[in-house]
C-alpha cells in the first residue's frame, strides 16, 4: 500500500518521501498520511459499533423480560445507524486523504537540485550540473552551460545553493 508513497521514480533504489519532494510538499504529505490514518481508526470504530451494538455489560436479573424493552431498542438502532452513517462517511473520507497524499507525492513539485561549487584558481563557478561525462561537466549558471574541465579544477564542492555572487565566469 505505502510502495507508491515510497517509491516515486521506479525502478531503482527506494528513496524516501521527504529525499524526493520540495520540502513544503513532503511535509503536507505527511499530514494527510497521518490524518488519513486517524479518520480510518475512528471510521475502523464506528462500524462494528454500528454492526454489533455498544459493548457493555449489565447483568440480568429476573425480572428482566426476555423479548427486551421496545423503547431501549429503538433508541439502540438509532444509535447504530448514525454509527453507520458517520463510520461510512469516515472510511470514505479516508480514502479521499489517502488519494490525496498519493497524489502529492506523485505531482509534487521534486526539491531543487543539488548544485557544484567548483574553484579553478581565482575562478568560482557555482551551478547545476547539467551533464557529466570523461572528466569533463557542464553547469548551468545563470541559464548559460558551461563545460569544466575537472583535471583543472582545486576543489569540487556539491551545495544545496549557490553563494549569493559567484566571482568569475569559467
Amino acid at each position: 500500500m505505502l510502495g507508491p508513497i515510497r517509491d516515486r521514480a521506479a525502478p531503482g533504489p527506494p528513496e524516501g518521501l521527504a529525499a524526493q519532494l520540495a520540502p513544503g510538499w513532503s511535509a503536507g504529505a505527511g499530514v494527510l498520511l497521518v490524518a488519513a490514518l486517524a479518520v480510518g481508526g475512528a471510521g475502523a470504530f464506528c462500524l462494528p459499533r454500528a454492526a454489533h451494538g455498544r459493548p457493555y455489560a449489565r447483568r440480568l436479573s429476573a425480572s428482566d423480560d426476555p423479548t427486551g424493552r421496545p423503547l431501549e431498542d429503538d433508541d439502540e438502532a438509532l444509535a447504530s445507524a448514525r454509527f453507520l452513517r458517520t463510520g461510512i462517511t469516515l472510511t470514505c473520507l479516508c480514502t479521499v486523504l489517502l488519494v490525496t497524499a498519493v497524489g502529492v507525492t506523485w505531482y509534487a513539485p521534486p526539491k531543487d537540485p543539488p548544485r557544484l561549487l567548483i574553484r579553478q584558481g581565482t575562478t568560482t563557478l557555482c551551478g547545476e550540473v547539467v551533464s557529466a561525462r570523461r572528466g569533463t561537466v557542464v553547469v548551468e549558471t545563470g541559464g548559460v552551460a558551461m563545460t569544466v574541465d575537472l583535471s583543472r579544477a582545486e576543489s569540487v564542492t556539491p551545495v544545496a545553493t549557490c553563494p549569493a555572487a559567484p566571482s568569475g565566469t569559467g
